[in-house]
């Protein structure tokens, strides 16, 4: 099969985050559409299986969520509205390790951003409006520009200043090692980056949100983010 496989980690509904007694797993069809359409065959990932996804597997997505428990960058939680998931931070942590191991592809969007910049020893604002000077960046419906740095993923794909969409209310502080900013909101805080070597890239915002029927049309059609990382993944098949 020509097509890169995508282990795409989900979200878990269990205790407190449990919507009926039944505990499962539930992923946005957005990311496997967005991956779909731009030629990758995804996989939905459960618990406990991480060397063999990474085995198995070309390349990972680690979705958008909840709170990362701030312990990772050596926090306490400072306000009330951190609701730390122990099993998915756990759950992802192992899948992100197998893969880094593998040296396959790894791409974060929104709380996978976030967990793979904890993860590699930086921090996050628990609470951008609490933390920081910057705007509202939890409105599902909000659009704002981005500002992306010449010579970047980004900057090549879709130019310097770039419409995108936000849904959340921690984000990046201290960029971890190795990491390189590659876009920038107007109000300063971190839409993207990429490793300087090894092939780990994400986006802050929800590119997915942005693709194909997902897109309102207010943002440029984010498929061909997707087909850059689908290209990634099969070149190192």
């Amino acid at each position: 099969m020509n097509k890169p496989i995508f282990c795409v980690s989900t979200d878990n509904e269990h205790g407190e985050f449990a919507s009926s007694p039944v505990e499962r797993y539930k992923l946005s069809h957005a990311y496997t559409d967005a991956l779909s359409s731009a030629g990758a065959l995804p996989i939905m990932a459960c618990e406990g299986h991480g060397e063999e996804y990474a085995d198995f597997c070309d390349a990972l997505l680690l979705t958008g969520g909840g709170d990362v428990d701030p312990a990772y960058y050596g926090e306490e939680i400072k306000f009330d509205s951190i609701k730390p998931d122990p099993v998915r931070d756990k759950y992802e942590e192992e899948l992100f390790w197998a893969f880094r191991k593998a040296g396959k592809p790894i791409f974060g969007i929104c709380r996978g951003c976030q967990f793979i910049n904890v993860l590699l020893g930086g921090s996050l604002y628990q609470d951008i409006q609490s933390q920081t000077s910057a705007g509202n960046h939890f409105d599902v419906t909000g659009r704002h520009f981005m500002i992306t740095r010449p010579g970047s993923f980004l900057s090549d794909l879709f130019g310097e200043r770039v419409n995108i969409n936000s849904t959340h209310h921690q984000a990046v502080c201290r960029l971890a090692d190795g990491l390189i900013e590659c876009a920038v909101s107007e109000d300063g805080i971190i839409e993207a980056y990429r490793h300087e070597s090894y092939p780990i890239y994400a986006t802050q915002y929800h590119p997915e949100r942005l693709t194909g029927a997902y897109n309102d049309e207010r943002c440029i059609d984010h498929l061909p983010l997707f087909r850059f990382y689908v290209n990634i993944a099969k070149n190192r098949k």
